[in-house]
């Protein structure tokens, strides 16, 4: 799992607020301080979730490792092995069971990552790639 770096700053500062609000009441537990936490801790997985809602937002962009490699999400390398399979848009629609407008998404974005203008370009790319690592689906 990814971490998101400001998912990690702010997992911090949720335990500091912990602190704090310990150290201000500075008292037993109790059930206004219980209360208290209850909300602080709300207040932050609130803010953690939005921040990973943020990142898998942005998962959905270009991914590009630093080295130039190009990263598929597993839905791209299915569309990209059944492309390479000779499959139409209508074909796998039919075999994963999705609207076929949802595979004009899925491979538009694969062309984008790959850099392709069609299906001969992105096939061609992820082979000197080494994108197409497993059996290709006909």
């Amino acid at each position: 799992m990814v971490i998101n770096r400001r998912a990690l700053v702010l997992a911090g500062l949720f335990v500091l607020a912990m602190v704090i609000v310990t150290l201000i009441r500075a008292s037993t537990l109790s059930v206004s301080l219980l209360l208290e936490w209850f909300v602080v801790f709300n207040v932050f997985a609130i803010l953690i979730w939005v921040s990973v809602l943020g990142m898998k937002k942005a998962g959905l962009k270009k991914m590009v490792a630093r080295d130039g490699d190009i990263l598929l999400n597993p839905r791209e390398e299915d569309m990209l092995l059944r492309i390479a399979g000779g499959l139409s848009n209508k074909e796998i629609a039919t075999d994963l069971h999705i609207a076929e407008s949802t595979v004009k998404k899925h491979v538009s974005k694969l062309y984008t990552k790959l850099g392709a203008r069609r299906r001969t370009d992105a096939i061609r790319i992820a082979e000197e790639k080494g994108l197409l690592k497993t059996e290709i689906v006909h």
